[in-house]
């Protein structure tokens, strides 16, 4: 009876439908009313600018063919071709677009206005935030980790995969993470290391009565999690790989306690040092007792404030009353009085994103020398290395430990620690990468004794053997780019961008090879930045230095889909576009 009714519906639907009539009238109106529209946003933004004795931003678009009026006259010139080749290049409409965006009116000062009414008025959130009870703020990626398909299921998979290549943000799309897991324990144990995966539950899961009553159930290790969640870590335990499950452990009560910030998308630096502590003690399970002449660390409490990257991704005005700064307690990890710092040559390696990063890295605004890293090096009493990169746990980082400068940094470790952030199940690029052998034995890197070129040994390459050292300037040409995510696409407001640089001439330093990795500030504050909008042609006057030699900027979000694992990268401390 009830597929009756149903095909009843839909065949009246269908034809109301084809039986519904626009006059010509109507339609012309309908028609124009939409032109109108259309043009009526740059004619005002060209406007403004006018009253403010500005060159309208809109007609920055035809500058290739006005700077080339000349040119296009003169017998041998280059004409109009190049010009307009320059005009329809994807990388010239990018940075066309961002300038666009970043002199309007309209969204500089309309759009955050509108969204903060009507997240006052009706607790509005957007495309990237989940408003939640009480002033509790949640990322919408998290979320639908969480409430969304199955992980493993293999139609979600392919959703993702046909996703990826139509938006063209994954040509290779790999949204499965399982063959990433079980490749990247097998290079560990061919090394004789031993892998644990740190899967850091979502804010959701931990604070879910903040965030919906139908979450309020939920207590104790009962912890909500995507429903193919345990079919995943079921199949990667049976293939060999180690998971701890941080929820799992303790005396966790995730309604009972808050262990997240209210306005951020990360842990209270207490729940940090909790799970600091239980993997601390499971590394000590793995690992076998080495004596060693271990530094003392020491502990200073620290007051930290900040809005919390949710709130910047609600996109509110500048002078917004709505939310006031949340104030933590961290506690600073020192050595012999100072800031703590990774141990290339420890035993215990750990690959993490801005969950490691949060309490580090002063640009994410909450202190430094106080994050995962450090308080597990604590707990330990030992040094640690680590990696990470805001927004990496993926790929990032192993492909970090593929690259040439980093051939060496598996040699002396026993055990490697992954975390990432769990909504990465759902959301990112679980990518296969093939992390070359270094050096045969534990040792210092002769590169790190000697600035004289040595021998290229078994497993390394020219680079490795001989990395960068001192500043470069030099003149070259854009060869390849990476793609940069847009502005208030994800909790970080700053950005890298890896490019490959073709090198015409060198003004000073010591280059080997025609060919240099660049890295270039792609986004600060949610804005771009040239260095997001350069494209294959163009040529650049650089001042550069060895990226290892710039530790400020060492575990920023990164945007690199060059694969180049052969460059030992440079930095951009100063660029010029040359004409």
């Amino acid at each position: 009876m009830s597929h009756r009714i149903k095909s009843h519906t839909e065949e009246r639907s269908r034809e109301e439908l084809a039986s519904t009539q626009i006059s010509p009238r109507t339609a012309r109106t309908l028609s124009w009313c939409f032109v109108i529209i259309i043009f009526a946003v740059p004619l005002i933004e060209g406007g403004l600018e006018l009253r403010k004795g500005m060159r309208p931003t809109v007609l920055g678009f035809f500058d290739p063919l006005t700077k080339s009026v000349g040119s296009m006259a003169t017998p041998g010139g280059g004409g109009w071709k190049s010009p307009l080749k320059t005009i329809l290049s994807s990388g010239y409409l990018r940075k066309y677009e961002s300038s666009v965006e970043d002199h309007s009116v309209l969204r500089t000062r309309v759009q955050p206005a509108v969204q903060e009414w009507l997240h006052k008025r009706f607790g509005a959130g957007n495309n990237k935030i989940v408003v939640g009870k009480d002033g509790w703020l949640f990322y919408r990626s998290g979320v639908d980790y969480l409430v969304g398909p199955s992980v493993v299921d293999a139609s979600y998979l392919w959703v993702r995969s046909k996703q990826s290549i139509d938006k063209q943000t994954n040509l290779d799309p790999a949204p499965d993470p399982r063959p990433a897991m079980d490749e990247f324990r097998q290079e560990c144990a061919r090394r004789g290391i031993k892998l644990l995966l740190l899967p850091i539950p979502d804010k959701s899961m931990m604070q879910g009565r903040e965030l919906s009553p139908r979450l309020e159930g939920f207590s104790g290790r009962n912890v909500p999690n995507n429903r193919g969640y345990e079919r995943l870590m079921t199949e990667m335990r049976d293939s060999g790989v180690e998971v701890l499950e941080v929820w799992k452990t303790g005396s966790h009560q995730p309604n009972s306690s808050q262990r997240y910030l209210r306005r951020d998308t990360h842990w209270l630096p207490s729940y940090m040092e909790e799970v600091a502590r239980a993997t601390a003690q499971e590394i000590r399970k793995r690992l076998p007792d080495t004596a060693g002449d271990w530094p003392v660390m020491t502990l200073r409490r620290e007051r930290r404030s900040s809005f919390g990257d949710l709130v910047q991704l609600l996109r509110l005005t500048p002078e917004q009353q709505v939310y006031q700064e949340e104030a933590v307690d961290v506690d600073r990890v020192l050595v012999d009085g100072q800031d703590w710092q990774p141990d290339r040559q420890s035993e215990v390696l750990i690959l993490g994103d801005s969950f490691t990063n949060i309490y580090s890295q002063p640009s994410l605004g909450w202190g430094a020398s106080a994050g995962f890293a450090e308080h597990i090096s604590h707990a330990l009493g030992r040094p640690v290395d680590v990696i990470a990169l805001n927004g990496a746990g993926a790929s990032g980082t192993r492909r970090e430990l593929a690259r040439p400068e980093n051939r060496d940094r598996l040699l002396c470790k026993k055990i490697v620690v992954w975390q990432f952030a769990i909504r990465d199940l759902s959301a990112e690029n679980w990518s296969l990468v093939s992390i070359p052998s270094g050096p045969a034995a534990c040792q210092k890197p002769a590169a790190l004794e000697s600035r004289n070129e040595r021998p290229v040994q078994p497993g390394e390459t020219q680079a490795s053997a001989n990395p960068p050292v001192g500043p470069l300037t030099l003149i070259g040409k854009v060869v390849k780019t990476s793609k940069v995510p847009e502005p208030y696409s994800a909790p970080y407001s700053d950005c890298l961008t890896s490019v490959l640089i073709s090198v015409e001439t060198v003004k000073s330093g010591r280059l080997a090879g025609k060919d240099l990795l660049v890295l270039f500030w792609a986004m600060k504050d949610n804005k771009w930045l040239p260095g997001a909008t350069y494209a294959p042609g163009d040529r650049l006057q650089l001042e550069l230095l060895p990226f290892k030699e710039v530790s400020d900027v060492r575990g920023v979000q990164r945007a690199d889909d060059l694969d180049d694992f052969e460059h030992i990268p440079y930095f951009a401390i100063k660029e010029t576009l040359v004409r």
